[in-house]
């Protein structure tokens, strides 16, 4: 994935594993890790300033602020789940790699938690339905929450339909 923002450019990349481990004839688990690693990079040719002279951007780039930068990225995953029950938590940036802005700020990337849970209800043959909630923290910021509801027909089309996005 790669993603530009003004002067900012992120390249990442990911490769994940997963095992899956029957815990009964209706019940599995599954296991996943994802190795990967970003790599930013800041072009300084990119920014107007409206004060060429501004103290902290100066300080910045003279302090060796981030022009390029790999950053490591570790995730993990649990996820149970059946014919109609699912059941999950799964992390993100669990290494909480350091990023250097020369001596302006002493930022690092922060672990991302995630709860995912949801039912199948069968209405007929060829309709049922899967409510479902994610829900979605970061320290310091608020607990997001999503509630969805995904229609599926003959198991091979569906649509989600999002009922709830909360932030608390």
């Amino acid at each position: 994935m790669m993603d530009k923002y003004g002067p900012f450019q992120r390249l990442n990349f990911n490769g994940a594993y997963a095992i899956h481990v029957p815990l009964s004839k209706a019940m599995n688990l599954s296991c996943g890790i994802g190795v990967g690693g970003a790599n930013l990079a800041f072009d300084p040719n990119k920014v107007s300033m409206l004060n060429p002279n501004d103290n902290t951007y100066s300080s910045f780039l003279g302090n060796g602020g981030m022009q390029q930068k790999f950053l490591a990225d570790l995730n993990t995953g649990l996820y149970l789940y059946s014919q109609y029950l699912f059941v999950g938590y799964s992390t993100s940036q669990v290494l909480q790699q350091k990023l250097n802005f020369g001596d302006v700020t002493n930022s690092k990337l922060k672990t991302h938690h995630y709860f995912l849970a949801g039912y199948r209800v069968d209405i007929n043959e060829d309709w049922n339905i899967t409510p479902n909630v994610l829900v979605k923290y970061m320290a310091p910021s608020p607990v997001a929450i999503d509630v969805n509801c995904r229609a599926n027909y003959l198991d091979k089309f569906y649509m989600v339909f999002p009922i709830v996005i909360k932030t608390l």
